[in-house]
């Protein structure tokens, strides 16, 4: 048949019928995810994780949320007691044009088990500064898109010389966010992180403790500071939706004094907003 796209692997065996590749997340990279912290198998901030997916779906394939997503989700999740399930979804694309964009979409749950709850196993990292800095670009703030090379490099190398995670910079000196955390800075009783954008996931976690925080009466400002600031704050967290919460304990030449103190109010915080989900 003309035009028909044929598949081989390293032994030059036809895998065409055994296995899918013609999908723009293996041809380019595109696809799009997100990624639950199971806890006493039950989906965290499901609502939410909810929410990115229906309007990640419908900015980059124009289509709607499967029906039965909400029900898969808690029948994976019951098979857990902690755990981490991501979500991802492609579009399949046309064998006679790899450039379709009106092909199938697929998704695929992956799950791994884990064996502390979340806000459990509260670790101090240290942060050095990426190499590469972030620009705006017409991703959404709220897509997470499967692309992460850029990023697994820079951690690579960062854990090289001995520091956890990098932190990333814009080109004119602001902070933003690390390989796959949010960043929360605290300066006396004033909370600072940067506001969600094309160079700024807007993370779930961040979301979900900004939002009990502000119930809290806390001081937050959704602002980026200038690199030279991080010398005049007091202390800082990285979040996330797997891991939760943790202390940053130095960035760069800067070392900061971990305060489990504010902590864990900030735990606390989340915790409530757990309990009231």
């Amino acid at each position: 048949i003309m035009n028909q796209l044929t598949i081989y692997d390293e032994y030059l065996t036809d895998i065409s019928k055994s296995n899918s590749f013609s999908n723009r997340a293996f041809l380019y990279g595109e696809s799009l995810f997100t990624t639950i912290r199971i806890s006493h198998s039950k989906p965290l901030f499901l609502e939410e994780h909810l929410e990115r997916i229906t309007a990640s779906l419908e900015f980059l394939y124009r289509t709607k949320i499967p029906k039965n997503i909400r029900k898969n989700i808690l029948k994976i999740c019951e098979k857990f007691i902690h755990g981490k399930l991501r979500i991802t979804f492609y579009q399949e694309s046309n064998y006679e044009d790899l450039v379709d964009k009106d092909g199938i979409i697929q998704l695929v749950y992956f799950v791994k088990e884990l064996e502390h709850d979340f806000l459990e196993n509260i670790s101090n990292v240290k942060l050095c500064f990426a190499d590469a800095r972030k620009t705006e670009s017409l991703i959404p703030s709220f897509l997470k898109n499967g692309n992460y090379i850029l990023q697994s490099l820079e951690k690579e190398n960062a854990q090289k010389n001995n520091y956890d995670d990098v932190l990333f910079l814009t080109h004119d000196g602001f902070i933003t966010e690390s390989s796959t955390s949010n960043i929360l800075l605290r300066k006396g009783d004033c909370f600072y992180t940067p506001a969600s954008s094309s160079m700024v996931l807007d993370g779930i976690t961040k979301k979900i403790l900004c939002r009990g925080m502000i119930k809290e009466n806390f001081k937050v400002k959704f602002e980026s500071l200038k690199v030279e600031k991080l010398s005049k704050i007091d202390e800082c967290w990285l979040l996330s939706s797997i891991v939760g919460i943790q202390n940053i304990a130095q960035i760069e030449n800067t070392s900061y004094n971990v305060d489990n103190n504010w902590t864990n109010k900030l735990i606390a915080i989340l915790k409530e907003e757990i309990e009231n989900e």
